[in-house]
């Protein structure tokens, strides 16, 4: 830490009378990180920073009342503070929970971006007028005067802020209303982990066709401009965006997608030799096998569980096991966990736990699974606790990581206390999944 100390105060870039290893110890010797909450005098430009720490679930019993060196940058859209300065105006002190500055470029119809190209280890929640000045410019023809990494900080918070309780849902929604012109990979990726959580928790709810049609209208344009299929000019960003707007809206069901996916399926099942003739593009076969499985039936499912046997390629095994938990068909997801008991199946002990979270993941398997995995723990115990790695663990957290109903929160609750004596390695993934249930259910409420 000595020498970067006196680099830095060489530089400038350090105050003499702070050390990199004071400033260091409090991200290196506390658990967390902070959220800065911002709060604008509109009339005076005097903008007061206030630091806690931040806790997803807004009714943890955590009594540690941790603070940090917070370095303080910002930018203001359309002014001379622009997005590619991002030193230090202030730091925020330990001993100082609320630390106050003016702002004169803060003009009071623009809004404040704290934390330039979220150079600083910290979230950022902003008072309601600067939420609205934010969602207000991001809507406008200069969004990306906004630099594309803090449009992605302001929907990772915003989405988080909310998740955590800390910000209503409207208006954290509406920083991703303009997201309909947005063609970036890394503002959608961030907004994507964002509605992934909106999408488990909402799957099993009346409100989840609300969420699939916003989801849609908001994916719809960057669909038609990538296309399902690559092009030769496309960027590696451009790669990697199809990949996720090909997977959401697939997931969604939308039309084009589904029957795209359906078609690239037939042709696979009507070659000749379909263990060397694959038409599916590898950057969206899975997706695209989830999606003909869904649809289909036994005979759909039998053709891709005997491409498992025959490939000899473990990226390509992987995504078939997690593909054929897609299937809606009730018996057959029946029959598959049950392979995951019998290695005479094909299915083998280390691809067991693939099984058992892909049919998880299905909507109508998630409880099937729970069911079975209740009905048979202990011969998965016997097969997969290892003491080594924790396989059962990652079967609980695959079953249970949605589960946000009272109804099963009280299942987990008597699993854990039928099977007190034996929950092995995953008794504490059990313990994890009924805080997280908790947590969900609060959420929902």
């Amino acid at each position: 830490w000595r020498f970067l100390r006196e680099a830095a105060q060489e530089d400038g870039t350090l105050s003499k009378d702070l050390t990199v290893k004071e400033i260091m110890d409090t991200w290196t010797l506390q658990t967390g990180y902070p959220v800065v909450q911002v709060a604008r005098d509109y009339t005076t430009k005097n903008v007061v920073f206030t630091q806690s720490r931040f806790l997803i679930n807004p009714n943890s019993s955590s009594n540690d009342e941790f603070t940090w060196y917070i370095p303080i940058s910002y930018a203001v859209p359309s002014t001379n503070l622009h997005f590619n300065d991002t030193s230090t105006k202030v730091w925020m002190m330990p001993k100082d929970v609320v630390t106050m500055v003016r702002v004169e470029e803060a003009l009071t119809n623009l809004p404040l971006i704290v934390n330039v190209i979220q150079s600083g280890f910290y979230r950022v929640n902003y008072d309601p007028e600067n939420w609205r000045l934010i969602a207000q410019f991001l809507e406008t023809p200069d969004f990306q005067m906004i630099h594309r990494m803090n449009r992605a900080q302001i929907l990772n918070d915003a989405l988080n802020l909310a998740r955590a309780g800390l910000l209503d849902y409207t208006t954290a929604l509406s920083t991703t209303s303009y997201l309909a012109k947005e063609n970036d990979f890394i503002p959608w990726s961030s907004a994507l982990d964002g509605f992934d959580y909106l999408d488990n928790m909402l799957k099993r709810s009346p409100g989840y066709g609300e969420f699939r049609h916003y989801m849609i209208r908001s994916l719809q344009h960057l669909y038609d401009e990538l296309t399902f299929y690559e092009k030769p000019e496309d960027s590696i960003l451009d790669i990697n965006l199809r990949e996720k707007i090909i997977l959401w809206m697939c997931s969604l069901g939308e039309e084009e997608c589904t029957q795209l996916s359906l078609d690239l399926f037939n042709q696979w099942m009507a070659s000749e030799s379909p263990d060397e003739d694959n038409p599916i593009p590898s950057f969206s076969r899975e997706i695209v096998l989830c999606t003909a499985l869904e649809k289909g039936s036994e005979e759909e499912w039998d053709f891709l569980f005997n491409r498992f046997i025959n490939s000899n390629n473990a990226n390509e095994k992987n995504a078939i096991i997690r593909a054929l938990g897609c299937i809606k068909e009730d018996w057959i997801l029946e029959r598959y966990l049950g392979m995951a008991l019998d290695e005479s199946s094909g299915i083998k002990r280390q691809d067991g736990t693939g099984v058992i979270t892909a049919v998880a993941k299905n909507t109508i398997g998630r409880y099937i699974t729970w069911n079975w995995l209740r009905n048979n723990w202990s011969k998965i115990r016997q097969l997969y606790d290892t003491g080594i790695i924790s396989f059962t663990s990652r079967m609980i957290q695959g079953v249970a990581e949605s589960f946000n109903t009272e109804a099963d929160l009280r299942e987990l609750e008597l699993f854990i206390r039928n099977q007190e004596d034996n929950l092995g390695t995953a008794e504490m993934a059990c313990k994890q999944m009924v805080e997280k249930t908790r947590v969900n259910i609060n959420w929902m409420s």
